[in-house]
């Protein structure tokens, strides 16, 4: 990245701070508060400051699909050059809804999204699924969009740090149990009742030797089993601790039907830690990665029970996975992302 480059962080706002917009999108859309975050209402009370803080012809790269007037405005009256970064447009998540009873202020944000899309500059995107839902929903030429996948979100001495305890105090896996473990919020999305399910298919004797670690949702929307081990929702402070047991797990586990980018995978097998994901579509590169293990769509739970029976009594074949991860654990680095994006915005220097 251009050494020049200065990076101006625009605000991102909890709803708790701001009521009196939170309640007016309350009443415009008859108490339906689904989309907010992605309203126009929300990002111009975020960005309300940034015409005034914001240099004319700067780069601004939005991690949202929607930048509300206020950024808009900013790309038409200050010459600010505008990059998406996606794993996914709305479209993509509501699509199949939009069209039903009700989802009146979801064509409404999908507005806001084409309108968002229409100033940018370019975009940059985790797959190719994402590129050619801009190609063929939004019409974005293709010479506007690079594929460029997604790094790990983790602070780089933690990585080391947690690599480390794990040389220091292995945990491999044995014929007496097996621990997996799901990091996400969305029970459901992420395939964390479809795992408990497959579980309950096993004998009793079988069942104790698992145990599943689940963090992210509220610990009071799992079922009660003497298996699971829920975490609830992990804060900033317990991060570093969620590290290590992701990084103590026999196998990271996500059997979702549908992911924008499956980032807790990343962060598995940046650990070293072997995953075991469902065959989501366009992530073919990461399925094929050393240490992965891929379960067919559409999940079924009797074929789900028959390989959670398989690494039971396999344990050296999960010390081969875990070997094969920590073989690559360097592979999700933001270096060449950066590099890229760089290169495409004119903001690089070799």
């Amino acid at each position: 990245m251009d050494p020049d480059t200065r990076v101006l962080p625009l605000n991102y706002i909890r709803t708790r701070y701001m009521p009196v917009t939170v309640l007016r999108y309350l009443v415009e859309n008859r108490g339906g508060r689904a989309g907010f975050l992605f309203s126009d209402a929300y990002h111009n009370r975020c960005l309300r400051d940034a015409p005034a803080s914001v240099p004319d012809g700067s780069l601004v790269i939005s991690s949202a699909q929607n930048v509300g007037d206020v950024g808009r405005t900013l790309v038409r009256d200050k010459g600010v050059k505008l990059y998406f970064y996606l794993d996914a447009t709305l479209r993509q998540y509501w699509g199949a809804v939009v069209g039903t009873k009700g989802a009146d202020h979801l064509r409404r944000l999908l507005e806001s999204e084409r309108l968002s899309f229409k100033e940018a500059a370019g975009f940059f995107v985790y797959h190719e699924g994402v590129a050619a839902a801009l190609r063929d929903d939004y019409g974005v030429p293709r010479d506007k969009i690079a594929v460029i996948g997604r790094g790990v979100t983790i602070r780089p001495d933690h990585i080391a740090a947690v690599r480390q305890e794990g040389h220091q105090e292995p945990r491999p896996a044995s014929d007496q149990t097996l621990t997996l473990m799901t990091v996400g919020k969305d029970a459901a999305r992420k395939g964390v009742f479809k795992v408990i399910e497959a579980i309950d298919r096993l004998p009793e004797a079988e069942r104790r030797r698992i145990r599943y670690v689940v963090a992210g949702p509220d610990r009071s929307a799992l079922p009660a089993r003497a298996f699971v081990e829920p975490l609830g929702f992990v804060t900033g402070e317990g991060r570093r601790a969620l590290l290590t047991r992701m990084r103590r797990a026999d196998l990271g586990v996500l059997l979702s039907e549908w992911e924008g980018l499956p980032g807790s995978v990343y962060e598995f097998l940046t650990l070293g830690t072997p995953c075991w994901m469902s065959d989501l579509p366009h992530t073919e590169a990461l399925r094929a990665h050393p240490g992965v293990v891929s379960e067919p769509l559409p999940i079924d739970g009797a074929r789900v029970a028959e390989r959670l029976r398989a690494f039971l009594h396999d344990p050296a074949a999960l010390r081969d996975l875990r070997q094969r991860a920590e073989s690559q654990w360097d592979a999700f680095t933001w270096g060449p992302i950066v590099q890229t994006m760089s290169d495409v915005m004119g903001t690089s220097r070799r």
